[in-house]
């Protein structure tokens, strides 16, 4: 019954010395005879991180890879895809708001209106272009319209980089 007590594999005995060593010089890599890291072989290089080039490669291999599983867009994709007049305008605060952020002098300087101008229109080629991924993304949740509509690609947003 009670004279057998199961005993902790991961536990050792709080005495400062184990086996009869002191302070686990035994032979081991570890402290009172426990072994903390497996022994390596020598075929196995030590590890190290990757360099910022190495996980740009490996990024773009990705997306090379996920381009030659889901291909480009066809001619008939472009001319056929949802068109401008099919989208909602924006709401007319939306510029507005987006404005308030940022400080009246950057936007009243004569120098910087053709930036003003620029991201003006980057904000609403971003818009047209989330309005009409999201369209396109809801009707081809069902992978018979999918295929009913011979779409094998939608464009990604910008690579995961």
């Amino acid at each position: 019954g009670n004279d057998q007590q199961k005993k902790s594999p991961r536990k050792s005995p709080r005495s400062p010395t184990f086996n009869g060593t002191a302070n686990g010089v035994n032979g081991t890599n570890g402290v009172n005879g426990h072994d903390v890291l497996p022994e390596i072989g020598t075929e196995i290089p030590p590890s190290r991180p990757f360099t910022p080039n190495e996980q740009l490669d490996i990024m773009r291999a990705f997306e090379d890879h996920e381009i030659t599983e889901t291909g480009e867009p066809s001619s008939r994709d472009e001319e056929k895809g949802v068109k401008r007049q099919m989208l909602a305008a924006p709401h007319p605060d939306t510029m507005k708001n987006i404005r308030s952020l940022v400080p009246p002098p950057l936007l009243s300087s004569t120098s910087l209106t053709p930036m003003v101008r620029d991201l003006t229109e980057e904000v609403q080629k971003d818009y047209e272009f989330s309005l009409r991924k999201t369209i396109v993304d809801y009707i081809l949740k069902d992978p018979t319209e999918k295929e009913r509509l011979h779409i094998a690609w939608t464009p990604k947003p910008f690579p995961h980089r």
